[in-house]
């Protein structure tokens, strides 16, 4: 029963939501949240207009001057227009240009004058005065534009078109031929109609779709109306006609202005060696040697243990980058791995990324070091695991670097110090017993030999490791072994073995029986070491026996 409960809720939930889609989708599929020219805007690069200022009159005397105050807002490093038309019997000419203005383009009709100029703002003060030549109606309009997508270092980078047209009715004012130099590029188009019943503009008709307009802002004073607005070009770059469309009811002058920005591009980087290559980390190093417009305000470098993009790593550092060397400092690098990198800039236009370079960092240290404690006589033997991309290891006793060991993951140190003999005293009969020279020797003993201190260094070709954990080792040292000879004569040489004399004590039944005296000595040897001891007194003894063993 609870299924069927179930199924029934499940039904109806499903018959409502089909019936929510057809009623009230559609609507909300037209009415989005965010209008999509808005989203598109969003996208495009920020060219802000600023609140324009504007300057209307008719002059009174020749020459005449007027003030024009700086748009609302601006900042230093903005670009400003001065939109000036003017309208006389005879066409008239602006007498004087305040400091840094410089002009962009102008027309000439019967009776009018249209001039454009520009300045980059650059702590001025807040209004502007103009002298016109001659008694007439002017229009002036100061409008300024953030400088985050243009590079304007002087009037060749700026495009401007500029057309008149004398007619009545709706007509198109067109910039002909608008070359739009690059991606996101800013344009600024101005248009005026010089009449006194009601105008009106419409829109610029644009080459293709591929423009975001950024602001559309129009005045309509007695005698005069304007149009102002700019746009961001998002394509590839083109060229083509723009439309300002005027409506007039008689007969009267139309104008417009078209100019288009040298756009703020991504910056030219390159990219140079790395430095201060370590086992984990290392600095790149990187030129900003084009800003591109405006300095960069993210720079830093991308890295992979693959050639070529993508990157699976990034690592930067906001800040204000001008065309100038930078550096990256890297971390969590593979250690003996060869890293590829490039540098990288980032501002308002994009990122320029420079060539890619590689460079191997250094091994890790060696790890699991471990030294003999005395399992051979000869040598103390050193063992490791190996470094990734090592090509070389160096073994370390105490503070002596036994030399390049090659790609291994052994070694034997045989110039480890050798086990140590205590001889003790030997000692040999004189006289005491008539059978034999009775030999002895006391108070030796084998010792291991000196305990060392061994650490294992990887190389390659960029460097050295870390000194890995250190163990410490020894030679081993066997049990005593004795062989006890005899000289030939009574004198201390031409020694040979005793048969037999092999320990520690022992009765030497070979010795003359005549009196005559004999040397003797012990070779004691501990595998590794011998120490040979001699019993270098002569004495002469008489014994009761029927013959003396002299010692």
């Amino acid at each position: 029963m609870k299924i069927k409960r179930k199924f029934i809720f499940s039904v109806i939930v499903f018959l409502a939501m089909v019936g929510w889609i057809f009623s009230g989708w559609p609507q909300i599929w037209q009415n989005p949240p965010v209008p999509p020219e808005i989203q598109k805007t969003k996208a495009s690069p920020a060219f802000t207009a600023r609140t324009e200022t504007y300057a209307r009159g008719s002059s009174l005397s020749s020459p005449y001057d007027f003030t024009i105050n700086k748009a609302g807002g601006t900042v230093d490093g903005d670009i400003m227009f001065m939109f000036l038309a003017i309208y006389v019997s005879s066409p008239p000419t602006v007498d004087s240009v305040p400091s840094g203005w410089t002009l962009v383009a102008t027309n000439t009709t019967t009776n009018s004058r249209w001039y454009l100029y520009y300045k980059i703002a650059s702590g001025e003060g807040t209004s502007y005065t103009w002298s016109l030549t001659a008694s007439a109606r002017y229009y002036a309009l100061n409008i300024a534009y953030s400088s985050g997508d243009f590079d304007v270092q002087s009037i060749s980078d700026i495009t401007a078109i500029s057309n008149t047209l004398y007619g009545t009715g709706n007509a198109n004012v067109r910039a002909a031929s608008m070359n739009v130099p690059a991606v996101n590029s800013p344009l600024v188009y101005f248009g005026a109609i010089y009449n006194t019943t009601v105008r009106t503009f419409t829109k610029p008709i644009l080459p293709t779709t591929d423009w975001v307009e950024d602001a559309d802002q129009g005045h309509t004073i007695p005698d005069l109306s304007l149009t102002i607005g700019s746009m961001i070009w998002t394509g590839s770059g083109a060229t083509g006609d723009m439309d300002i469309t005027c409506s007039a009811s008689i007969t009267t002058y139309k104008h417009a202005f078209a100019v288009a920005l040298k756009p703020v591009v991504a910056p030219t980087v390159s990219t140079q060696a790395a430095t201060l290559k370590e086992a984990t980390t290392a600095t790149c190093n990187g030129t900003i040697t084009v800003t591109g417009g405006v300095n960069s305000t993210n720079a830093g470098c991308e890295w992979d243990i693959d050639t070529g993009a993508p990157y699976a790593n990034t690592a930067s550092t906001a800040g204000d980058y001008g065309a100038a060397p930078f550096t990256q400092s890297l971390t969590s690098l593979p250690s003996g791995t060869t890293i590829y990198a490039r540098a990288f800039a980032t501002n308002s236009a994009g990122t320029g990324y420079g060539g890619e370079v590689s460079f191997l960092t250094k091994p890790a240290a060696p790890t699991s070091v471990a030294a003999t404690d005395g399992s051979a006589t000869d040598k103390v033997t050193i063992t490791w695991t190996k470094s990734t991309g090592a090509t070389d290891y160096h073994v370390w006793r105490d503070s002596t670097d036994l030399g390049a060991a090659g790609d291994v993951a052994t070694f034997d140190d045989t110039g480890a110090d050798a086990p140590i003999i205590t001889p003790g005293t030997a000692a040999a009969s004189d006289g005491t017993s008539a059978d034999y020279v009775a030999l002895s020797v006391s108070g030796q003993s084998a010792n291991n030999g000196t305990t060392h201190t061994y650490k294992v260094v990887a190389s390659n070709a960029t460097g050295n490791s870390a000194d890995s954990a250190t163990d410490t080792g020894y030679r081993g040292v066997g049990s005593l072994t004795y062989q006890w000879q005899r000289s030939a004569a009574d004198s201390d040489a031409s020694y040979s073995n005793i048969d037999g004399a092999t320990t520690a004590s022992y009765n030497d039944t070979g010795a003359p029986s005549d009196g005559s005296g004999r040397y003797y000595k012990v070779v004691e040897n501990a595998i590794a070491e011998r120490f040979n001891h001699n019993v270098l007194q002569r004495h002469i003894f008489r014994l009761y026996a029927l013959y003396e063993r002299r010692g």
